[in-house]
């Protein structure tokens, strides 16, 4: 079963892009793995991908009462090369930038989600036809039991 996640993450990025080169429209916006292995084969120049990683979840009891759970999403961003690695590579840095700008300032207003935030830049790659760029991003949620 897909974890709803990983779409409400996509929501939120489209839903606070403020980019005008990519504009949201020209971007392929997937929330499974394999679409964005198949990335290549879209008619699309650029991409932001939201799925789950293996093993996305994460369980930790703080007390009797309050578990903390976290939620691990990747977001890959893939940029076709057509005018030049360097110009792709830095439309992919701009990409990250504006994804970081919406994750912090939508912290705390995700869905059901209390919390997200970036755990990490996980890939920064280039290659003749492609660059790519990837974060890891946390989504918490605290539980009480009563």
């Amino acid at each position: 079963m897909m974890s709803a996640t990983p779409s409400a993450l996509s929501q939120a990025l489209q839903s606070n892009w403020s980019l005008s080169s990519p504009a949201k429209t020209d971007i392929d916006w997937a929330v499974t793995r394999v679409d964005a292995a198949t990335f290549l084969n879209q008619t699309k120049n650029y991409a932001v991908c939201c799925y789950n990683p293996s093993a996305p979840k994460n369980v930790e009891v703080l007390s009797r009462e309050v578990y903390r759970n976290t939620e691990h999403v990747i977001v890959d961003v893939f940029i076709k090369v057509s005018a030049g690695t360097a110009a792709a590579a830095s439309v992919r840095d701009s990409v990250v930038t504006e994804l970081y700008r919406i994750v912090h300032s939508q912290e705390f207003k995700i869905g059901t989600l209390k919390d997200v935030y970036v755990e990490r830049e996980s890939v920064k790659a280039e290659a003749a036809d492609l660059v790519r760029g990837a974060l890891q991003i946390a989504c918490v949620d605290f539980h009480v039991v009563s």
